[in-house]
């Protein structure tokens, strides 16, 4: 099955659970949110999803003039963080209106509880998205960076994950806010260890340890993959420090063994999980489109750095 034949429009879709003969500005005007029953809540992402999507027009008291709202665009320069590691954080899609697939679906989980709208993160190879319970409790995946609803199925067949990482939960599981907010901690490590180093190991253990506790199956994808860079800065270090180009000589570094035996333990756990690599063939395929994509940004003089305000006056 081919992606665009498995894609769902997610507005048209959310319409039909909640009330299919209903056009949209008819059902935008019930959202007084005092007043908004459960049947309805779903429309909580409607105009979330129209938010990011499209220009609004905003109004918050009757005093004020109205304010035209930007759509939030995609960053395509250093979208992976690689250079500045900030470019994952919400608050930098907060304070640029430009966003990637780590930061946007974190935005749009906030937009979304304010107006009291379920939702969880979810999490892919690289990726992250939401995941939303409709009125009869079942759950639909929604694609903040494109705007479509795309199966499980889609996202194991094409991003290979495996059976063993589905089961296990590290990827498609639904992340609730304590969850996230542990996925959160995890990535302050990851941004930490790209721009300091690993140190004394303190404050990355201290990520790890905060955001495993976060998750009661103690499956923290990002905590785990960060407790075995920090193992291998430091053991790559003690080596280094001490001149030892072989492994077969380890033992002649104190405490070499131990950081080498917790980091065979913690990649023996990223197996057990289900954890694979992408073939590097099919990540290069994908990263040399958003690569490309990054330049032609970059030819338009849009670094996607710029602080900026969403809200402009109208005749702008």
């Amino acid at each position: 099955m081919t992606r665009q034949k498995e894609k769902t429009n997610i507005v048209h879709l959310a319409l039909m659970q909640v009330a299919p003969t209903d056009p949209l500005p008819k059902l935008a005007k019930k959202l007084n949110l005092a007043r908004l029953p459960a049947s309805l809540i779903v429309l909580c992402f409607i105009m979330t999803i129209i938010f990011f999507v499209d220009t609004t027009i905003a109004q918050t008291n009757k005093i004020t003039e109205p304010k035209k709202h930007l759509p939030f665009t995609y960053d395509y320069i250093d979208y992976k963080g690689e250079k500045d590691f900030r470019n994952y954080f919400a608050t930098k899609t907060f304070a640029t209106g430009t966003r990637q697939c780590s930061s946007l679906p974190i935005v749009y989980g906030i937009q979304a509880e304010a107006l009291g709208a379920k939702f969880y993160l979810s999490t892919a190879p690289n990726h992250s998205f939401i995941k939303y319970p409709d009125n009869a409790g079942k759950i639909h995946n929604y694609e903040p960076t494109s705007h479509w609803n795309i199966s499980d199925d889609w996202y194991s067949e094409h991003m290979y994950i495996t059976p063993q990482a589905e089961r296990s939960g590290i990827y498609l599981d639904t992340l609730n806010k304590l969850m996230i907010i542990g996925d959160c901690i995890a990535n302050l490590g990851i941004s930490y260890l790209n721009k300091y180093g690993v140190a004394d190991g303190a404050f990355l253990n201290e990520c790890i340890n905060a955001s495993m506790k976060c998750f009661p199956k103690q499956n923290n994808l990002q905590a785990i993959l960060l407790r075995s860079s920090m193992l291998a800065h430091m053991l790559d270090r003690l080596f280094y420090m001490n001149g030892v180009k072989d492994l077969k000589d380890i033992d002649k570094v104190k405490g070499a063994r131990e950081l080498y035996e917790a980091l065979q333990k913690n990649e023996l756990l990223l197996k057990t999980l289900g954890y694979q690599e992408i073939p590097a063939g099919i990540y290069e395929q994908q990263m040399n489109l958003q690569e490309f994509r990054g330049k032609a940004q970059e030819v338009k003089g849009f670094s996607g750095k710029e602080k900026r305000n969403m809200f402009i006056n109208i005749n702008n």
